[in-house]
């Protein structure tokens, strides 16, 4: 008995010496639930795709408590209608229900400390949504695509809404915003365009890139005295905003941080800014005034492109360089104060500004030599320099000498009309030219201002070039933009050389391109989002990269017999192109050519010989491919979250199937090999052939269908596929 005491003994001494691991158990099942358990706790990691209608998740499993929602443990449940989850759960996993499209309310209890990425994303029915008090971050794109989303209330233990945390909520009309949130991240209201009102706490400190990118109903926005930084496109298209507070603690103004806020009527800028970002304001075509701080040096390149009712700015004292393009065609701008701190002004900052008669500069002539004054200025050049040059109180500066008490006699009027030859000393109206208007007065002027008599021969049309033998023209009546003449158009970038249009969006609803364009160039098109139709001329032949990337409208293209390659991204994110017909004369589709569009239905001819990695990725409605018998390979991500997809075909060409080729396809039914054998044709091995991920988050029902002895059979079998012999 002592020995097996002593022995007993030992045993739990050397026991109790031993590192404590956690204990796991394999996955159990219950019900439509798989879990797995930890330290004595249920994580939910799989619910059947069967579960439907109004659910309670249990609060404990096999006698274990539910702690935790795993990741995309509710992938694709689109029969589920509302949910509520358990007091117990802690933590929301990634992915937890996404792509749930039939959910419509769900309560998130107090004890959620977190909601993963993607959690809720694609759940295009939510309509309401209750967070508990003890979540303290909403993760990247939670409920991006949550269509139906109207309103949601954030508790105040949140500290940081995540990246695209909201993106493309178009039906939340308004959000507040908790004291506790610090951070707003990039796109985290991106298209929101529902959204009317927000209110921004002082506890936030940055707002991040394109955080209200497109939220186009947004009238009004306050910037708390927290913030020091306003992210790149924070406020982009932001079209209905019409006013917006600045605060003194903001020290930068981020790249297109207000571009296209095509209502926006006057700002000012506090003193703490030290530089305007590129393109900061272009294109707010509303906007007739703003203040420059004498804080700011740099004025960036397009910082006020295309600010179309800017009839007058004065930049202060402290201003060195002014931008490339950075008044570029502010065509209703007559008058201009320039300090003489000023050491260059960049190409085409003033190209543009048509009605560009005064420049009062405040250095003399010996100073103006000293400026760098880039290529394409001669609006300003040519303009009437005034030096050494005091600034009025009104619309009127004096000329050489200054009047000391500002008075009015002797001042040149230069705004809000010009006079022609001698000057009306009664201001009167007659004999201006009113080119601002829309129209111009011919010499003999109507002394009542009647339009009898006006010149309105281009007044609907806006010209310009796009190539070294490539003009374009918009008609703002009809709103087409027409591109005539021969050869390739000219490439474009994001920041400083981009294409001519983009400023001129509302007022281009069709694009004709004429016969003789061979090649159109990167971002040719790229964000006109006003456009629905595109014809193409019969001799283009090939597309750059982004050509209508963004075009959000684009419905309707007619492409050309000849065309033989699409660029990179070329449709990325046109979400109106439902359908499109590819000539037989196309060999290459670039990366990402049809990424995030509309498409329903696609028939790839045989020509096609060349495919890039996602070409169709995240298209959601994507139900049909006509597939070629070209391509030998199918690249990596080609068809990742094509839900609607059921089935696909494999021509006996086809010789390789990329990571993620189907992932997420939760609708895929069946995939036939036309010859499976020539799948395996090499010496790389199975899963080189078809990679271990190719068909990842598809439903295990997924039939592979074959000749029965070949490596398809092993593949099906090695990932809970089913396989059916022809």
């Amino acid at each position: 008995m002592k020995k097996l005491l002593s022995v007993a003994l030992c045993l739990v001494l050397i026991f109790s010496a031993l590192p404590v691991f956690a204990i796991t158990a394999s996955a159990a099942t219950s019900g439509y639930y798989t879990y797995t358990v930890t330290d004595g706790k249920a994580t939910i990691t799989d619910c059947s795709t069967s579960i439907s209608g109004n659910v309670t998740i249990p609060s404990t499993l096999g006698g274990y408590p539910v702690t935790s929602i795993g990741n995309s443990a509710f992938f694709n449940c689109d029969s589920l209608t509302s949910v509520t989850i358990p007091d117990g759960v802690t933590s929301i996993g990634y992915h937890a229900f996404y792509n749930c499209t039939s959910l419509t309310s769900i309560t998130i209890p107090d004890s959620v400390t977190s909601i993963g990425e993607r959690a809720f994303s694609n759940c295009d029915s939510l309509t309401s949504i209750t967070i508990g008090d003890s979540v303290t971050s909403i993760g990247s794109s939670a409920f991006s695509g949550c269509t139906a989303l109207e309103s949601i209330a954030i508790p105040d233990s949140v500290a940081s809404i995540g990246n695209s945390a909201f993106f493309g909520c178009d039906s939340l009309t308004n959000i507040v915003i908790p004291d506790s949130v610090k951070t707003i991240g990039s796109s985290a209201f991106y298209n929101c365009t529902s959204l009317t009102s927000i209110t921004i706490p002082d506890s936030v400190t940055s707002i991040g890139n394109s955080a209200f990118f497109n939220c186009d109903s947004l009238t009004s926005v306050t910037i708390p005295d927290g913030v020091t930084s306003i992210g790149d496109s924070a406020f982009y298209d932001c079209t209905a905003l019409t006013s917006i507070t600045i605060p003194d603690s903001v020290t930068s103004i981020g790249d297109y941080a207000f571009s296209y806020c095509t209502s926006l009527t006057s700002i000012t800028i506090p003193d703490s800014i030290t530089s305007i970002g590129d393109s900061a304001f272009s294109s707010c075509k509303s906007l007739t005034s703003i203040t420059i701080p004498d804080s700011v040096t740099t004025i960036g390149d397009g910082a006020f492109n295309g600010c179309t009712s800017l009839t007058s700015i004065t930049i202060p004292d402290s201003v060195k360089t002014i931008g490339e393009r950075a008044f570029y065609d502010c065509i209703s701008l007559t008058s201009i104060t320039i300090p003489d701190s000023v050491t260059s002004i960049g190409d085409d900052a003033f190209s543009g500004c048509t009605s560009l008669k005064n420049v009062y500069y405040r250095g003399t002539k010996d100073d103006k030599s000293k400026i760098s004054i880039g290529s394409y200025n001669t609006n300003l050049t040519n303009a009437t320099w005034y030096y050494n040059s005091c600034i009025g109180s009104a619309n009127h500066t004096y000329d050489n000498v200054c009047d000391p008490d500002c008075n009015e006699c002797g001042y040149t009027r230069q705004a809000p009309h010009l006079y022609y030859h001698d000057c009306d000393s009664d201001c009167n109206v007659c004999g201006a030219i009113r080119s601002v208007q829309g129209h111009v007065y011919t010499d003999e002027a109507d002394p009542d201002c009647n339009e009898c008599g006006f010149i309105r021969d281009e007044s609907a049309f806006i010209f310009g070039t796009c190539g070294d033998n490539i003009q374009w023209r918009i008609n703002t009546v009809s709103k087409i933009l027409t591109l005539s003449g021969s050869g390739a158009t000219y490439n474009y970038v994001n920041v400083g050389n981009t294409n001519p249009f983009t400023q001129h969006r509302f007022d281009i609803q069709s694009i004709v391109i004429g016969d003789g364009i061979t090649h159109l160039g990167n971002r040719l098109f790229k964000g006109l989002n006003h456009t629905t139709s595109v014809t193409f001329g019969k001799d283009v032949k090939t597309m750059g990269y982004e050509v209508f990337f963004g075009c959000t409208k684009l419905a309707d293209v007619e492409l050309n017999e000849g065309l033989t390659e699409l660029g990179s991204l070329t449709f990325y994110n046109c979400t109106k192109l439902v359908q499109i017909d590819i000539p037989a004369s196309l060999s290459t589709i670039n990366h990402r050519a049809f990424k995030q569009t509309g498409l329903t239905s696609i028939n790839i001819p045989d020509t096609v010989t060349y495919m890039g990695y996602e070409v169709f990725m995240n298209c959601y409605d994507l139900a049909e491919v006509g597939f070629t018998e070209g391509v030998g390979f199918l690249n990596a991500r080609m068809f990742e979250n094509c839900t609607k997809l059921t089935e696909f075909y494999f021509s006996d060409n086809m010789c390789r199937i990329r990571s993620r080729a189907f992932y997420g396809c939760t609708a895929l039914e069946s995939i036939t090999f036309e010859d499976a054998n020539r799948m395996w044709a090499s010496s790389d091995g199975l899963e080189s052939r078809i990679h271990s991920t190719a068909f990842e988050g598809c439903n295990s029902s997924l039939q592979m269908i074959s000749e029965d002895g070949t490596h398809v059979k092993d593949y099906a079998y090695r990932h809970s596929f089913t396989f059916v012999a022809k």
